[in-house]
């Protein structure tokens, strides 16, 4: 995908005019690039930075002239006396219009009517000047960024720069739990500290996000908009700092903002080693600020269509609407053997194949009660089947890693598998 968005600029001096770089923003009207014209010192010109990530898009720019430096930006007025000028980037992320082009726009008058197909500009570059020869402004071009809006779900969240997750430290419900980066951990207990259950604020674009293992929520220190303010877990309070701005798609990648602080969801210098804090900062479109989102969770309409399409016939099942997570395979085997199925012995007239697949399903339902405590189901249930010679069996079913297909789990002797030798005809989850 070209490159299609502003997410900022760079400012180049030079002390030449041939030494202007070939991508200079351009006057409207050809009166010249160099933001020093008419005025000593060196030429400057700026050099916009293009993404095909729209979420990490400008949506304006500001002036901003003081007396002194600002080492958190390049002077404009480089080279002359007189104040520093600077031009300062903004991403406001309670909108969706983003920067598609900027311009210069020179004109002996002040100006407040912006040519065609410009949408804003800048206060007055050379405002005070010494010997003031024109106004100079930056304009710009936007367009409404199409994000993608996250259903309401379970989610593991992955850096697209690093790969590692975000990680609630040890699932811990303290107030202030560090949330850091790891590697992804899908297989055992850990995964639970990296799934987030993130749900839409009725009638706002903003989403809360909070911890499958803990319940607390992603929360951003004191609500801070200082670069560098942790992000950490905390009891859900309903304040800005709890609540996030999700925009972007799954092919470049989402940014996560905080509503409070319109900081960014930032993976610290980009470092994939565990543990590496996850923190706020001004957002600058970098792969540590962009987000990736697998969603861990299914509904039970969709697990009825996943159902529907594997080895049953007309069924019957019971269930109410809720969001289901699956419990890794390390989980469901440390419980079968705690649960000492396995020494049980089958008796027809007293422990037959349902007590086996009721009692596996209650001791997972008891797992996820002393050990998560998001409210979500668990998606762990029992099949009553029958086989080509008209026997009938009941055993627990569940679905695989990617959330597509059913798996079997025969609770009599701990075995999975992705066929049955029975065609399910009642179901429970």
């Amino acid at each position: 995908m070209s490159s299609t968005f502003v997410s900022g600029f760079k400012v180049v001096y030079g002390d030449e005019p041939n030494s202007k770089p070939s991508n200079v923003i351009t006057d409207v009207s050809g009166n010249g690039e160099d933001i020093n014209k008419y005025y000593a010192g060196r030429y400057v010109w700026i050099v916009p930075i293009t993404t095909d990530a729209g979420n990490a898009a400008c949506t304006g720019f500001k002036v901003d002239i003081q007396s002194d430096a600002n080492p958190n930006y390049d002077n404009l007025a480089e080279g002359t006396d007189g104040d520093h000028r600077y031009l300062i980037p903004i991403i406001d992320c309670t909108t969706n219009k983003k920067i598609t082009e900027i311009r210069l726009m020179r004109s002996s008058s002040s100006v407040s009517k912006l040519p065609s197909g410009y949408s804003g500009m800048t206060s007055d570059i050379n405002a005070g000047r010494y010997k003031k020869s024109d106004y100079l402004y930056v304009i710009w071009k936007t367009t409404e960024f199409d994000t993608t809006t996250l259903s309401d779900g379970v989610y593991v969240i992955s850096n697209r720069g690093t790969g590692t997750v975000v990680d609630l430290l040890g699932g811990y419900v303290e107030n202030g739990t560090k949330i850091q980066g790891w590697a992804n951990s899908p297989t055992n207990y850990g995964h639970f500290n990296q799934t987030w259950c993130i749900k839409q604020n009725p009638g706002q674009r903003c989403y809360t996000i909070r911890n499958i293992r803990s319940n607390v929520c992603m929360d951003l220190a004191g609500g801070s908009a200082a670069d560098g303010t942790p992000v950490h877990g905390y009891e859900a309070n309903d304040s800005d700092a709890q609540n996030w701005y999700i925009e972007g798609n799954n092919q470049t990648g989402y940014s996560i903002f905080n509503r409070g602080s319109n900081t960014a969801l930032d993976l610290y210098t980009s470092n994939s080693e565990n543990g590496t804090p996850i923190i706020g900062y001004k957002s600058h479109g970098g792969a540590n600020q962009l987000w990736f989102f697998e969603r861990r969770s299914r509904s039970v309409t969709e697990v009825r269509t996943i159902l529907q399409a594997s080895q049953t016939q007309a069924f019957s099942s019971y269930s109410v609407e809720k969001l289901c997570i699956i419990c890794p395979q390390e989980v469901i085997d440390t419980v079968w053997r705690n649960q000492g199925l396995q020494n049980r012995e089958s008796r027809p007239e007293l422990y037959d194949s349902d007590y086996f697949a009721f009692q596996m399903k209650g001791a997972m339902c008891d797992w996820v009660q002393d050990n998560l405590r998001a409210p979500v189901g668990l998606l762990f249930g029992v099949m009553f089947g029958e086989n080509n010679n008209g026997e009938k069996h009941a055993y627990n079913w569940s679905l695989n890693q990617d959330l597509t297909a059913v798996t079997f789990f025969e609770p009599q002797n701990g075995l999975v598998s992705t066929t049955s030798d029975y065609v399910a005809y009642f179901i429970v989850y």
